[in-house]
């Protein structure tokens, strides 16, 4: 059996239950105490804060939080090749980032997303982010001229180091 009742959004109220037939009513039932309110929306998918060989840091927007205040938010992250998201926290309280920087491993690829939790319950999971554990490779050594001529320059510099992630072109 259902009922609607005009409710305050935000505002905790009590319920019980009484049955009634032609003799009388019922003792009533226990009081249950529900909120007027829904799970918040979904945040933003995740952005990217910082990163190195070892770290991810993401960062997301909150978006409605069902007319109760967002709890916090759980963060999951996996690497983009698994089936299932195996690694999260389950708090980051308020806080609309979270950095992982244990257990990364250098050029792989991980997927994060963020689910948010009020008083209600838990959100739906935010779209998807995929980001490397890796950084930009060191400058290069100073260039040195090894043969020119009056139509050509050859120029040598020593390969940087890579930072995670093979370099794939240069610039001059």
């Amino acid at each position: 059996y259902k009922t609607h009742v005009t409710l305050s959004p935000g505002v905790y109220y009590q319920f019980k239950v009484v049955a009634v037939n032609l003799i009388g009513d019922s003792p009533p039932s226990e009081a249950v105490s529900i909120i007027a309110a829904t799970t918040p929306d979904a945040p933003n998918t995740p952005t990217l804060v910082f990163q190195d060989e070892t770290t991810i840091e993401v960062a997301w927007v909150s978006n409605f939080n069902g007319v109760t205040p967002i709890d916090d938010f759980e963060v999951y992250w996996t690497l983009s090749t698994a089936t299932e998201y195996l690694d999260f926290v389950l708090s980051t309280g308020n806080t609309l980032s979270h950095r992982v920087d244990v257990g990364l491993d250098t050029g792989l690829l991980y997927d994060f997303k963020v689910r948010a939790r009020n008083d209600v319950g838990l959100s739906e999971f935010s779209s998807s982010a995929r980001f490397m554990a890796a950084r930009v490779p060191d400058a290069p050594a100073t260039p040195t001229s090894s043969n020119a001529d009056q139509t050509s320059i050859t120029i040598d510099w020593t390969e940087p180091y890579a930072g995670g992630t093979p370099i794939t072109n240069y610039k001059l």
